[in-house]
């Protein structure tokens, strides 16, 4: 019985790492497919960020971004950890209305309305089983990517 204990405990470290490092990768791979369709977006102003974390976790703070900025996101919260030890928290955009200075048409920005606080890493967020869904996307995203990449010229 202590076995099986043991053999669970060891699956379920493994699968947070392996999913962490999946979702980084296509978390980065997905920033640069918005880095490459969307270069307005780098000129400009940044959303802002406030928390801290490993400095090798940038690529999915910079890819959250760019995907905010997409999908006309104005805040959002990421804590990411490893073997159940946080290893960073980041509070991302502004706790009500647009995130930055720059209109977006597309997002029906408020341009009169003043910027609100940026979002604290601390903020408690509405949670749900969203797991499965956004794995299904980051997914099929990458399955559509390789076989774009695969298709012959």
């Amino acid at each position: 019985m202590m076995k099986i204990a043991e053999n669970k405990r060891k699956f379920n470290r493994l699968f947070c790492t392996t999913f962490t490092l999946i979702s980084a990768i296509l978390l980065g791979s997905l920033g640069k497919v918005f880095e490459s369709n969307n270069n307005i977006a780098l000129a400009e102003e940044s959303i802002p960020v406030s928390g801290s974390g490993d400095a090798q976790l940038q690529p999915i703070l910079q890819s959250l971004t760019e995907f905010m900025r997409h999908r006309c996101i104005g805040a959002a919260v990421l804590g990411v950890s490893v073997k159940g030890k946080p290893v960073g928290v980041w509070g991302l955009g502004r706790m009500k209305g647009r995130s930055t200075n720059n209109a977006n048409p597309a997002c029906g920005d408020e341009m009169q309305a003043p910027l609100s606080a940026i979002v604290p890493a601390d903020t408690p967020m509405r949670m749900g089983s969203i797991s499965k869904p956004v794995t299904f996307a980051m997914v099929r995203w990458a399955l559509k990517q390789t076989a774009r990449d695969r298709a012959p010229s």
